[in-house]
């Protein structure tokens, strides 16, 4: 089911999962991992021109409930878990070549955190491991092939979900509503209800 126009349509389904990465390159929706009675490698893409799901490059191994995010025609896609346990696996699915690249891994292992893009850089935040909820920041510069950790958020939270409205924040969803503001010198992060 798909809006269209302003109104709900039923169009062709993907292969059933829950907790799947999506994202939009080129006008093709992408649905990577997921879980439906266990963890998925199926990664699909979508035409809405033609209401049609094409099969794409598996992933190569599970990832379910990752952060996740686009640069430059690109799927990033960070942590989650792939059975019973969270990863800090880090993976780069390419349009362009129907293809999927291992990156270095995030510094830490967690499942159900941000995920967004600002600045060509991929920045993941929140989420939790067996310690339990986590405040981490951590960003992935794809110029240098390397991860840096950044100010925590005040608050630990897990699960969030990200979007990034404008090219000046990110707001990440939770049962508290954050803010995180990329400043040139500094990354704030700040809270409201």
């Amino acid at each position: 089911v798909m809006a269209v126009g302003g109104t709900w349509a039923t169009k062709t389904s993907m292969v059933a999962r829950n907790s799947p990465s999506v994202g939009v390159i080129n006008g093709l929706m992408y649905v990577a991992g997921g879980w439906n009675v266990s963890h998925q490698t199926v990664v699909e893409s979508y035409d809405p021109t033609t209401n049609l799901w094409t099969p794409r490059a598996a992933l190569p191994g599970p990832q379910t409930n990752a952060a996740s995010a686009l640069i430059g025609g690109a799927m990033y896609l960070a942590g989650g878990t792939n059975c019973c346990v969270e990863i800090n696996t880090f993976r780069r699915y390419t349009a362009a070549t129907n293809s999927w690249s291992v990156l270095p891994a995030m510094p830490t292992t967690r499942q159900g955190a941000a995920g967004a893009a600002f600045g060509g850089k991929f920045y993941v935040g929140g989420g939790m491991n067996p310690s339990g909820k986590l405040g981490t920041l951590e960003v992935y510069d794809p110029g240098t092939n390397s991860w840096a950790t950044k100010a925590a958020m005040p608050t630990p939270r897990a699960p969030i979900k990200s979007m990034s409205p404008s090219d000046t924040r990110f707001e990440c969803a939770s049962t508290v509503r954050r803010v995180i503001s990329p400043k040139p010198s500094r990354l704030s992060v700040s809270e409201r209800p």
